[in-house]
């Protein structure tokens, strides 16, 4: 190089750093690319809950049971309901539809 007298360029070792900058930087952008795919489109499908399961009580009811126990919060799951009180969750009774 003209502004470093007594050392020459060596293009090989320059070259082959580079190739290896480049080569890191390409796996590391693979890998986000995968991190990213799988939390967009694999892991919302594993997240399913409850709530997309059907429940068989009418909007009435719901609201009927809301308005008995005094909140707003209801939790329904297989078989129970619950309302929040003070933090908890407590199970109330739905009774016999059958």
């Amino acid at each position: 190089m003209p502004g470093r007298p007594g050392k020459e360029f060596n293009m090989k070792k320059y070259g082959s750093t580079i190739k290896r900058i480049v080569f890191t930087l390409g796996a590391l952008f693979m890998f986000w690319l995968t991190a990213v795919a799988y939390a967009r489109m694999i892991a919302p499908d594993e997240r399913q809950d409850l709530s997309t399961e059907t429940v068989d009580l009418s909007r009435q009811e719901i609201r009927r049971l809301s308005q008995l126990h005094g909140t707003n919060v209801i939790k329904i799951e297989r078989g129970t309901v619950s309302i929040l009180r003070d933090g908890r969750w407590i199970p109330v009774p739905t009774g016999d539809r059958g």
